[in-house]
């Protein structure tokens, strides 16, 4: 019998992933966060940090006989061909944006295979600033993502609790460190402070991957929808880096917690699955339109009736994309690759070893806590 999802967190993600999308949305009308009042949605990628530290504990910690190349091929298979699809449609964007300026056709290139392989390279593209992917600005979030999926396999996987519990205090004072130097939580898209998403990644991924190993589930009554009203509340009321860390530090773990105990029953469930399945390709297929959308402001400046019309139908569209893609690309692609066969590693290999070293690592099997599957 297969794990169940928790269906409420699931819904969660998709919850953050639209915010993100409006928050780029609004970017282009209003630059400056202290005005915008979208102006620290970026903090959605803290929560999605977490909650994948919290699944990914729940789904991997017990599975003894993956390995690290198991863990790994799994992973790739969950999140990379939608970062093909993403690196694709954002160099599709980049050539048919009759404003989007010249580059050279080597830059331009260098630009893709850095997106295609998630290596991050500024490429000098026109407009995209100092962006670790000009065609793809969300795939810096998948590169750390990529970096804890790894720390996980080789590390985090066989690290008991209480060494895991010392790495987040750790991590959370090099955050606050961190926030209260640069005044802001938000960094890691650039090459100028990609080091920033490092810190960023190791708290949040930890102290989700924490919150399962502690079992911290919260049962309530709260549904779905009042949990993405206080997911949101929440996100437009970091008006400060003090705020901001709060949130980070310890709102979000507190959310996933609740979300992970909460239930969603019929209309409130499938909304839950929905937006669960379309979160991940929301969020990495997206920003095709926001350049554009961005250079048509600068140079048209339409009212605000005419740019909330284009923002909602921009929206529209993306999640239409997003669900193309998931349903005729994403979906089939891993059912595919799923069935292709893959060479194991022997018994008595590291790989076997770290893998039975899981065991040993005070992490039980689920204790009735409805799962998910990530």
């Amino acid at each position: 019998m297969g794990k169940a999802h928790f269906e409420v967190l699931d819904g969660l993600r998709g919850t953050a992933a639209l915010m993100v999308v409006l928050f780029h949305f609004s970017e282009p009308l209003l630059g400056d966060p202290q005005v915008n009042p979208l102006g620290h949605v970026f903090l959605a990628v803290d929560f999605f940090f977490c909650l994948s530290g919290f699944v990914i504990g729940y789904a991997y910690d017990a599975r003894r006989e993956l390995g690290v190349a198991g863990f790994v091929r799994t992973r790739l298979l969950r999140l990379h061909p939608l970062v093909l699809v993403g690196a694709t449609l954002g160099l599709l964007s980049f050539i048919l944006d009759p404003f989007g300026g010249a580059a050279r056709a080597a830059d331009v290139a260098l630009a893709y295979a850095s997106a295609l392989l998630l290596v991050p390279y500024a490429a000098g593209l026109p407009d995209r600033f100092d962006l670790l992917f000009q065609l793809n600005a969300p795939a810096w979030s998948l590169f750390w993502e990529y970096v804890a999926s790894l720390a996980y396999a080789l590390l985090l996987w066989r690290m008991p609790r209480r060494a895991l519990g010392a790495l987040v205090l750790a991590a959370a004072g090099a955050l606050v460190a961190l926030a209260w130097h640069a005044g802001t939580v938000d960094g890691g898209w650039g090459l100028s402070n990609w080091w920033q998403g490092g810190v960023r990644t190791a708290y949040a991924f930890c102290a989700g991957l924490l919150a399962w190993r502690c079992r911290f589930v919260l049962r309530t009554p709260l549904g779905y929808l009042m949990l993405s009203l206080a997911l949101v509340a929440g996100l437009l009321a970091a008006r400060n880096w003090m705020l901001e860390l709060a949130l980070v530090l310890a709102g979000f773990p507190l959310l996933v917690a609740m979300g992970a105990g909460a239930t969603a029953t019929g209309r409130a469930g499938v909304l839950c699955r929905f937006m669960g399945r379309i979160s991940y390709p929301l969020y990495i297929t997206h920003n095709m339109l926001i350049w554009p959308f961005g250079h048509v402001v600068q140079r048209v400046h339409p009212g605000p009736l005419l740019t909330a019309a284009v923002v909602a139908g921009g929206v529209c569209v993306a999640v239409a994309v997003a669900y193309a893609a998931l349903r005729w690309f994403d979906e089939p692609l891993r059912a595919w690759l799923r069935d292709a066969p893959v060479v194991l590693a022997e018994a008595g290999t590291p790989d076997k070893q770290l893998a039975a070293s899981a065991g040993r690592s005070g992490c039980a099997a689920h204790q009735g806590l409805p799962p998910s599957r990530e």
